[in-house]
Formats: C-alpha cells, structure tokens, sequence
C-alpha cells in the first residue's frame, strides 16, 4: 500500500504540476472570463439599444397618429356641412364642395422619418406618394 500511495503522489503532486497536465492555466481562465463578461456586456448594450429605437419609433408614429387624428376632427365639420345639404339636379352648389375638398388636399402629416427609414423597411415613401396630387 506505500507503493501505491507513493506512486500516486509521484504522478499527481510532482509529474503533473510540472508537465502542466490535469491543470488550467490561469491566465487563460481569466482571459475567458474577460471575453464572458465582454460578450454578455454587448449583448446588454445591443438589446438596450434595440429596446430604446423601438421606444423612440412607438413614440414617433404615436404622435403622428395623434396629429392625423387630430386633422380628421378638423375635416368633421366642413365635411358633414357638405353631407348634409342636398344635392340639386338642376343647379348644384359647388363651392361647399369645393371648399370641403380642399379642406382635405390640404389635411396632411407628413410619415415620422429619419432614423427609421435607415433602419429598416417603411411605408414613408409609398404614404408620400399617396399623399402628393397627381
């Protein structure tokens, strides 16, 4: 039994340590867990700075639908005048007509921009050109 005890420090505790078997390098280890703590940290930042773009764009389209909510209260009026007043066969009155549809050429919002159009797909272009006389 003293041969084996002697044997197994002999492989463990001398040839081991100093062939640098069955060990990790420290210096290793702590440049591994450098690049962990590195990759979780951009990992972080990417999903703060995905969560803060689409908090910016929910705010920026909510506001141009409010503005555009805002502008069909506006049409209500003119529009519900014109729907009211019947319509003459022999001598129609264009100008509430009129009136009322230039009331709605000139309702228009401009689509939110900027950075979302360089981020991804948008409808902006399609909405403008909607939006222009042609």
């Amino acid at each position: 039994e003293k041969r084996s005890f002697f044997l197994k420090n002999l492989l463990t505790e001398v040839i081991f340590k100093e062939a640098g078997l069955g060990t990790f390098d420290p210096l290793a280890q702590r440049r591994r867990a450098w690049i962990w703590r590195g990759a979780a940290a951009a990992c972080a930042a990417a999903a703060l700075l995905a969560g803060g773009l689409f908090t910016w764009s929910y705010f920026d389209n909510r506001n141009a639908i409010t503005a555009q909510a805002g502008q069909f209260e506006a049409l209500q009026t003119p529009l519900t005048s014109v729907a009211a007043t019947p319509a003459s066969v022999e001598q129609p009155a264009m100008d509430g007509a009129l009136g009322a549809m230039d009331a709605v050429a000139t309702a228009r919002t401009a689509p939110p921009g900027a950075a979302q159009d360089l981020l991804g797909p948008s409808a902006s272009a399609e909405m403008v050109r909607a939006q222009t006389d042609t």
